[in-house]
């Protein structure tokens, strides 16, 4: 998982995004104008009655001032005032280092914790963390008790790696905070972490953490969070050791531990952690659920449906467990199953169109079109509607009536919200016509969109891929470099048109330059790889070229990728290996053009 889970925003603690709200200068000034007005004033009077001599203007007002100068505490306050102001535009210019610093070179000469924590918000904001830290310690200076201010000052320390600091900052903070709350604050504190320190950095101060505080299951848990984020199996692991070695009665943490393994990509140890504790609770029902939700995650779909079926058993009248048993039985194909479970939810208004899409998906998968077509119609939701037609004119397609699937398609044109819905109905019949091989058609039609919407990058990449169906290669190339020039880092861009510079053009090393770019960005992409395999083939580099191609095969055997391998175990000599490999995905993938092409090209 990329994020700790179940975890809320630090806002509640730790004012972070405060800067980016509407401010209030004024409560910072007020303090100081009060001081200000508080320095008594003299005036003329005759007879206890003002005289006009006492309010002069002009030029008397300007004598008189240099007469009376301001006091030294005075000429403070209003020094302190304009660093202020000028602070706070400072900041609406954009000059972000500059407002914090006069934020709080403002707050050492104020004793006003509001402006500390003003400057500490401006400084936060900028990501200035050692002007943020002095203006957190300023504040807490003036504020010694305030939640707010230990919190800030706790991650700042972790954040500056003053480990002994920031757990001093923490149990300071912790101990202010209700019980009840202690366990969210830690949560809160794991989210602060995970976007913001190094894995090393993040797994040291927890360390620190576990051995002064070694039985508190909060700060054991936020170190099993953080070790999820961070992909820390082994310090997981020992993190949920700790924990249910100190709580082994809390249900919640036994979820945990199993969605952790889970997200680590260990699927087995964490099915068998959820054995464990349906043992320990039985009757458990969330438990069981979380159970089903994961053996659905782990595509294993006959144990999910007899967890949900044993669920319904129990909890006969619960929508949500008859619409995930009827989803999965749907997914496995047992379709009398499958509408027993979701037909009776067609009563409930809030999800009806949707169950009327999976009816339909019963009957067409029954071949009964006339059937599913009816459910498609029905759907009234607008946001839904495109969608069901799109299935609903597919099923000409499948009763062999393109000319009759591409006008339902164009029937829903007025049914349209907005341009993304033309666009996506556009892509669609752009796929079809590639499918039926009329790929002219389909690139005028592209070029039609393109014209439309120039900005949209799926449109213009559709096009170079149709351009490449038409052995328009210069066609391609053009697209495809105004994708780069738009996102220089795009993977499948890069990987498209490096892929097509090695297959198409001699151009190799220009196409593996371009492929090294796409795999810098997703390394472990099997179509990268196999494109990387490529490209070393065709730059004579063989025994290069077997790795990639054999570690993409594993990840996705595709025909395509079977024969470039296989073509380079050929040509290496190891010729019974490209057989086997040949036979295999034939019996797999029978009738693959890429690889039935190579065959007819090496085995004549």
């Amino acid at each position: 998982m990329s994020h700790v889970p179940c975890v809320e925003p630090l806002t509640d603690f730790w004012p972070v995004n405060m800067p980016t709200q509407r401010f209030s200068l004024l409560a910072c000034l007020l303090p100081l104008l009060g001081a200000c007005a508080a320095t008594p004033v003299t005036s003329t009077s005759v007879n206890g009655v003002g005289h006009d001599d006492a309010f002069p203007s002009g030029p008397a007002l300007v004598s008189r001032a240099h007469e009376r100068p301001l006091s030294p505490q005075i000429e403070a306050r209003v020094a302190m005032i304009h660093d202020l102001l000028l602070g706070e535009l400072s900041g609406f210019a954009g000059r972000g280092r500059e407002a914090a610093t006069l934020y709080l070179d403002v707050a050492r000469r104020a004793d006003d914790p509001a402006i500390a924590e003003r400057a500490t918000q401006v400084a936060l904001f900028t990501k200035d963390w050692d002007l943020a830290l002095a203006a957190c310690e300023r504040w807490m200076a003036l504020a010694p008790d305030n939640v707010n201010a230990l919190a800030t000052l706790a991650v700042l320390r972790i954040q500056s790696g003053d480990d002994e600091g920031a757990l001093a900052a923490l149990d300071g903070w912790l101990a202010k905070m209700p019980a009840d709350k202690q366990a969210a604050a830690y949560a809160q504190l794991g989210q602060y972490m995970s976007q913001n320190s190094s894995r090393a950095r993040a797994m040291a101060f927890t360390s620190r953490l576990v051995e002064r505080h070694p039985q508190r299951v909060d700060a054991w848990t936020l170190r099993a969070r953080l070790a999820i984020h961070y992909k820390s199996a082994q310090e997981f692991r020992d993190s949920m050791d700790a924990v249910l070695e100190r709580q082994p009665k809390r249900r919640d943490l036994y979820q945990l531990q199993a969605a952790g393994l889970m997200g680590l990509g260990e699927t087995e140890d964490a099915m068998r952690a959820m054995h464990v504790a349906l043992k320990r609770f039985p009757d458990d029902q969330s438990l069981r659920l979380t159970y089903a939700r994961m053996l659905v995650d782990a595509r294993r779909l006959p144990e999910a449906s007899e967890e949900f079926e044993r669920l319904l058993r129990s909890r006969p009248n619960d929508d949500e467990l008859r619409l995930a048993a009827g989803l999965v039985a749907l997914e496995l194909g047992e379709l009398d199953r499958a509408q027993n479970r979701l037909k009776p939810l067609l009563k409930d208004p809030s999800r009806a169109d949707f169950i009327r899409t999976q009816l339909g998906r019963i009957e067409e998968k029954r071949g009964r079109f006339d059937q599913a077509r009816a459910y498609y119609q029905a759907v009234e939701d607008p946001a839904q509607r495109i969608d069901a037609g799109i299935r609903s004119a597919a099923l000409y397609r499948q009763q062999k009536q393109a000319a009759q699937a591409r006008e339902a398609l164009h029937q829903l044109i007025p049914l349209a919200q907005d341009d993304g819905d033309l666009q996506r109905l556009l892509l669609v019949e752009v796929d079809w016509l590639r499918d039926d091989g009329h790929f002219e058609e389909a690139f005028f039609l592209l070029g039609r969109g393109v014209a439309r919407w120039p900005e949209n990058d799926d449109l213009l990449f559709s096009r170079a891929m149709m351009a490449e169906k038409l052995d328009r290669i210069d066609l391609l190339e053009a697209d495809l470099r105004l994708l780069i020039e738009r996102n220089p880092d795009n993977p499948e861009v890069l990987n498209a048109l490096g892929y097509t510079l090695v297959d198409r053009t001699d151009r190799y090393q220009e196409g593996l330059d371009l492929i090294q770019r796409a795999l810098a960005q997703d390394p472990d992409n099997a179509a990268y790889l196999d494109s990387l395999g490529w490209a070393l083939y065709r730059l004579g580099r063989l025994e290069d070229a077997v790795e990639p191609l054999k570690e993409a095969y594993r990840r996705m055997p595709d025909g395509e990728i079977a024969a470039h391998l296989g073509e380079v175990l050929w040509q290496l000599g190891r010729r019974e290996e490209a057989l086997e490999l040949w036979r295999k995905a034939e019996q797999e993938q029978p009738g693959h053009p890429v690889l039935k092409k190579t065959l007819e090209r090496l085995l004549p």
